[in-house]
């Protein structure tokens, strides 16, 4: 391994622990930029001088800012550092460091000496100096904190003025002051810092999306490696039953076959058990009919009559028995429209049957025919009644 390489993983090494607190192995991106200045911390102190020492340039820290702002819960794994760091800035984290150690002076082996707190071996003596140093430094990271979630609060303060500008613009009737340049130019901003918080809204949602995904495989691979778990668990307490270590070879396979047999059976009662519930809840919603048992006479009669139809035959019949009897009644009364000079004189021109020459009889004979020969409902009534007294001039 090359100097250069070495140094840069001594330097990583160092800053790492503090970073990752908990020892998960990763960092979130949003603590990223706070990991370079820790080295760039951890360089200065190893500069003879005490000169400030930068890895990136100011458009540098500005790609690392933005990163960890807009990829705030990206995982950045330890390995992957000098990666990632190459693809954000363009050239290798191990080539910085190394530049910084050239141009500086600064010696990377004084980091392992003066980065020792007092807090790790509170018997070793230090000097006043070093502990001066390092409550100083303390004190930088506590205020570059304080910074950022003052900055923090900045832009969600900044956020809420411009979302309640806009509102009170909408309402708004009498601002006809966007013709003027300055209205355009504030027009512009506010358009512009709309968008970009949209976007950042739109970044945190697809970052609050992937997690859910990432949830959502985690809790299914912990499904599949429970349902393997119960699996092997019921085949350790099978064998463990049946005494596997004191049987011959035949036995033995005829056990596992057994053991098969028996899950294979449990499975079909569990899908057996699903379809008899899913059954039961497609029966019940059909509540005017009551259920039967499939396969039975009644429910093959049921499926192929309709009942309404049986309904409505009925009826019909009833209403002609009722007729029949009416039938000799009427009948005198259409031998008195038979012997009228009015009847004659339409008979001579028109050839009805007898019974037509009836409004009475004519009317319940189309309204029994139709109600017989064709489904019926409360449009068939509706069309009849319109076709009759069209006809009939009613």
């Amino acid at each position: 391994m090359s100097d250069i390489v070495s140094r840069s993983i001594v330097l990583l090494d160092q800053v790492w622990p503090s970073l990752d607190n908990r020892e998960i192995g990763y960092i979130y991106a949003k603590d990223f930029p706070l990991a370079v200045s820790k080295m760039e911390e951890l360089l200065r102190k190893a500069n003879p001088k005490g000169e400030k020492q930068t890895l990136v340039s100011k458009a540098g820290e500005e790609i690392i800012k933005k990163f960890g702002t807009d990829q705030e819960f990206f995982k950045v794994y330890k390995e992957d550092f000098a990666e990632l760091f190459d693809g954000l800035i363009g050239h290798s984290f191990a080539s910085a460091v190394d530049r910084c150690c050239r141009e500086g002076g600064s010696d990377i082996s004084r980091i392992n000496r003066e980065s020792i707190s007092f807090r790790d071996n509170e018997e070793t003596p230090v000097e006043a100096e070093l502990l001066r140093e390092e409550l100083l430094a303390i004190k930088q990271e506590l205020t570059m904190v304080k910074g950022e979630n003052v900055d923090k609060d900045q832009a969600i303060a900044a956020r809420d003025a411009i979302i309640a500008d806009l509102r009170q613009k909408k309402h708004t009737s009498d601002v006809p002051s966007t013709s003027s340049p300055s209205g355009m130019l504030r027009s512009t901003k506010l358009q512009a810092q709309v968008a970009r918080l949209q976007e950042d809204l739109r970044t945190q949602v697809n970052v609050i999306r992937d997690k859910d995904r990432e949830s959502l495989d985690l809790a299914r691979e912990l499904d599949d490696l429970k349902d393997k778990y119960q699996f092997l668990e019921r085949e350790f307490q099978f064998y463990k039953d049946h005494g596997e270590g004191q049987k011959p070879a035949s036995a033995k396979e005829a056990t596992k076959h057994e053991f098969i047999i028996l899950e294979l059976r449990r499975k079909i009662e569990e899908q057996s058990d699903m379809i008899a519930a899913m059954r039961q809840q497609v029966e019940s919603k059909y509540f005017s009919i009551p259920a039967m048992n499939s396969g039975t006479v009644e429910s093959g009669i049921l499926s192929f009559v309709p009942i309404s139809r049986i309904l409505r035959s009925f009826i019909g019949v009833v209403l002609l028995v009722i007729v029949v009897r009416l039938f000799w009644a009427v009948l005198f009364g259409a031998a008195a429209v038979f012997n009228s000079d009015e009847a004659q004189a339409l008979n001579s021109k028109i050839d009805f049957e007898w019974w037509e020459q009836s409004s009475l009889l004519s009317k319940m004979h189309w309204y029994f025919t139709d109600r017989f020969e064709s489904g019926w409902g409360p449009a068939s009534d509706e069309v009849l009644d319109a076709n009759y007294n069209k006809v009939f001039g009613v």
